[in-house]
């Protein structure tokens, strides 16, 4: 019987975000039969728990200045350790992993993942790094296919280098969640239409105010889940529309799962994604869903006409409207709710996610044969 695949996992923190959420399930969910699991953070926060059987270890970096030794102390570690496998994830640990192994002596296996849209989030100057650390990639994925083929397009990453692996989330935590009790009062003779998502320009809340705004519907109000910087700016506008008794700003909630099932409706307005977890999981729960069809990953969740609405990026007509629809047609609404949760129930079925990542990390392991050509030294 083989020995475990040793098995190092590389981000930035544990903060609490989708991202590392998505890694700390990962991390608690591989089998131990098959894995031998480390993990390698830049800083000392853990907001995810991690496995008590995952060794932790600190690279320290604390100011955008000490990237240069972040890669060193990385390509040490790897030189230590010796693992089979790399697993990174997000834009800036990527492209210094790369340079890690590209620094080290031992020659394990790497696949980087790309959670958001590259296209947008990995610019000049960062870009051609990012790109010249990716040629040290055994594979690159992406968390949806379309953020797969951006990663061929924009890193020029080959396209058969390029795989896509889904968000790994845990379905049956967020249905329980979404059953405690609500912590906001929600007024009985309204229509409630919810979003999450922090306060920034990329999930376009000013297209949401408006788009709510034109509804002119005095009978509904506007939850926002979030915290950022754009607090203020958005709350002047709802005044400047007039509706400023009709949207509440609920900020950061640790569950905010069981507010999205207290809602009539959840909308996200985002400029881009990569695969949004906050419309994942309101598929999850069961509530109906309005989303632009913004680069990348409504169009991967939402089948138009049957499990949500899907409408141009900054389109505020088209938003307003397909948000009538849903409030008006509570029945149709509805049917796309629960159909839609059946088939994203099945599809992003934990087990099942798991597996897709531990097939693609042996795979990539010594002991094929494709990752013993990555390991010959080039030239």
């Amino acid at each position: 019987m083989n020995s475990p695949l040793r098995l190092l996992v590389t981000t930035s923190d544990l903060v609490g975000r989708g991202s590392e959420r998505e890694i700390a399930n990962l991390l608690a969910w591989l089998p131990r039969d098959r894995f031998k699991i480390s993990l390698c953070l830049w800083r000392d926060v853990f907001e995810y728990s991690c496995p008590a059987d995952v060794p932790v270890t600190i690279l320290d970096k604390t100011e955008p200045w000490h990237i240069i030794r972040t890669i060193d102390r990385l390509a040490r570690h790897i030189d230590k350790e010796k693992p089979d496998v790399v697993f990174s994830q997000l834009n800036y640990v990527n492209t210094a992993t790369g340079f890690s192994l590209i620094r080290a002596r031992h020659r394990p296996a790497w696949i980087p993942r790309f959670a958001g849209n590259p296209q947008v989030e990995i610019r000049w100057p960062v870009l051609p790094w990012t790109r010249q650390s990716l040629k040290r990639a055994t594979r690159v994925a992406g968390c949806s296919p379309s953020v797969a083929g951006s990663i061929s397009k924009h890193l020029f990453v080959p396209t058969n280098k390029t795989i896509s692996l889904p968000n790994v989330v845990d379905g049956n935590a967020i249905e329980q969640a979404s059953l405690n009790s609500c912590p906001v009062d929600r007024p009985a003779d309204k229509k409630v239409i919810v979003t999450v998502g922090g306060l920034v320009d990329q999930k376009n809340h000013f297209l949401l105010i408006d788009a709510f705004a034109d509804l002119q519907r005095p009978d509904a109000e506007l939850w926002i889940v979030g915290k950022g910087n754009g607090l203020d700016v958005e709350r002047r506008r709802a005044a400047q529309r007039g509706i400023a008794t009709q949207v509440r700003w609920l900020g950061f909630q640790s569950n905010p799962h069981v507010i999205v099932r207290a809602a009539d409706l959840f909308v996200l307005s985002s400029r881009y994604e990569g695969l949004p977890n906050a419309l994942l999981e309101a598929m999850i729960i069961g509530t109906p869903v309005v989303s632009t069809d913004c680069p990348f990953g409504p169009a991967d969740l939402i089948e138009p006409g049957q499990t949500g609405w899907l409408v141009p990026v900054q389109d505020r007509s088209s938003l307003s409207a397909a948000m009538k629809e849903a409030i008006d047609h509570p029945a149709e609404a509805r049917r796309r709710a629960e159909l839609a949760r059946d088939r994203i129930g099945k599809r992003f079925h934990s087990p099942k996610v798991v597996e897709e990542y531990a097939t693609c990390f042996e795979s990539l392991s010594p002991r094929d044969e494709l990752t013993m050509s990555a390991r010959r030294p080039a030239g």
